[in-house]
């Protein structure tokens, strides 16, 4: 899924031009925390997050801007 993840983030922020993404996973979801650290997103926040199927569900954001990845590419994500 890392692989996955990556391209897309190449894709937003090369060709897309997109300054920031936000990514939230539900605290317990391990493997895509894995995948959003592995990527180089920052911690912002835990958060109750509202669904429509679940109810409201403990979260945290992360986010990664375009700077960031630059930087971070520069060391081979």
């Amino acid at each position: 899924m890392t692989e996955a993840v990556k391209t897309v983030l190449e894709h937003a922020f090369e060709e897309l031009k997109v300054p920031l993404i936000k990514v939230y996973h539900f605290i317990g979801n391990t493997k895509s925390e894995n995948v959003i650290k592995r990527c180089g997103f920052q911690f912002d926040q835990q958060l109750i997050y509202k669904t429509v199927a679940n109810g409201e569900k403990p979260s945290k954001s992360y986010h990664l801007s375009a700077l960031e990845y630059i930087k971070l590419k520069g060391r081979e994500l």
